[in-house]
Formats: C-alpha cells, structure tokens, sequence
C-alpha cells in the first residue's frame, strides 16, 4: 500500500511540473509575441520587408532547413493576422 501511495505522489508532482512548465511556454509565447507587435507598431515597413525576405528565403531552402521551416510558418500565419 505504500509503494502505491509513492506511486500516486510521483505522478502527481510530474502533473504539476508539466503544468508549470506548460505555463511557463505560454508566458514567454506570449512576451515574444507582445514585442513582436510593439516592435511592428513601431516599424511596420521594416517589419513586413523583414517577414517578406525571410518567408522567401526559408520557402526557397525548406528542405534544406526542415527545423526552420516551421518558424516562418508561424510568421506567416502572424503577418495574416495583424492584416486582418
């Protein structure tokens, strides 16, 4: 019966660790992305000729850099909706 108890109490603290660690991504997600829009507030031309070069670049060597593609995806998918 103890050694279920210590079972229950491990699982437990890694729920509460993946939970904190889920927070945590999401914190700083969402600090990234609150820079990101000052950042085109500020700068729009510089920004969308900046996303614009670099969606080229990685659309053109994706296969190439499988590990990147993924990153100009989301700042496509971003550009859409600050357009929007």
């Amino acid at each position: 019966m103890s050694s279920l108890k210590h079972l229950n109490h491990s699982i437990k603290l890694q729920r509460m660790q993946g939970k904190d660690s889920v927070r945590q991504c999401e914190l700083s997600l969402n600090l990234l992305l609150y820079s990101v829009k000052k950042q085109t507030q500020k700068h729009p031309f510089g920004t969308t000729i900046g996303v614009t070069l670099a969606t080229i670049i990685f659309a053109k060597y994706r296969k190439k850099m499988k590990s990147l593609y993924p990153i100009a995806s989301l700042g496509v998918n971003y550009f859409r909706q600050s357009r929007s």
